[in-house]
């Protein structure tokens, strides 16, 4: 099978272009292996687009992060332009905003950012909840994903090291108002995927008008909040002054549960 998507991928690039390829002997697990080819990446570019072998982009999708790279290359606060939106609603006027979530369905990045991922969490203190959101439930719930990945438990990700980057850093990600892209990787040959009835599967994409303004959007967190909302949630309105560590906590296994009753 990677034989075969080799032959495709080259095949398919029949456009003036320089083509760079990184083929591995063995399997390194979708941990290391993604991250150190998006290192190796970075070491040819100073910002680019990074798709996996499950998402299906629009063409929409390459307009905008092209346009973004260019309009955020020297914002070192935005920290990633994301093809992914879960919001199912228009938020503001601007054709994105912005967001501390970084989704990986299809993205893009520059050199200057990815400089501050840390494979091994380095900087991860066990303990000290930090308050990335200001919503201890939240926060204590990534203090635990954070907590694992550092623990070797979830070492076959990397994702998780890169979200805990963009929030030690206070960066942002630009978010599109429509979803760009796809997932079409669920399925039982899936590494993280498994469930065809998750709601995030072959999620409908749009193609849409990008106009990238001159202005530079602000952040709002409600839609941030909203996302964790989808995940069922409770209580999240409570803001951190008013839940206990203790009822933070039995959120916290309760979500934690259901996440692994659900296979998510």
């Amino acid at each position: 099978l990677c034989d075969e998507v080799r032959k495709m991928v080259l095949s398919g690039v029949d456009w003036e272009c320089e083509v760079k390829t990184l083929f591995r002997d063995k399997n390194l697990g979708s941990g290391n292996a993604v991250s150190n080819a998006i290192t190796w990446f970075f070491e040819n570019v100073e910002g680019g687009i990074i798709l996996e072998d499950d998402v299906l982009p629009t063409q929409s999708f390459f307009l905008f992060c092209a346009r973004m790279l260019v309009k955020f290359k020297d914002e070192h606060r935005i920290m990633q332009v994301s093809g992914n939106n879960f919001q199912f609603s228009k938020i503001g006027v601007d054709c994105y905003y912005l967001s501390k979530l970084p989704h990986t369905w299809g993205w893009a990045t520059w050199k200057r950012a990815w400089e501050k991922f840390n494979f091994e969490l380095k900087d991860f203190n066990e303990d000290k909840v930090n308050n990335y959101f200001d919503y201890l439930t939240i926060d204590t719930y990534w203090h635990h994903i954070f907590k694992l990945t550092k623990r070797d438990l979830y070492h076959h990700v990397w994702d998780y090291q890169w979200v805990f980057a963009v929030f030690t850093n206070n960066g942002l990600s630009i978010t599109p108002q429509n979803n760009l892209v796809s997932n079409i990787g669920f399925g039982d040959d899936s590494t993280h995927t498994s469930d065809i009835n998750d709601f995030l599967a072959n999620l409908k994409s749009y193609e849409m008008e990008i106009d990238i303004g001159h202005t530079i959007v602000s952040y709002d967190p409600i839609p941030d909040i909203n996302f964790h909302k989808l995940f069922k949630w409770e209580n999240i309105e409570t803001p951190v002054k008013n839940l206990s560590v203790k009822d933070s906590m039995k959120l916290l296994l309760k979500k934690l549960q259901s996440i692994k009753e659900n296979k998510y």
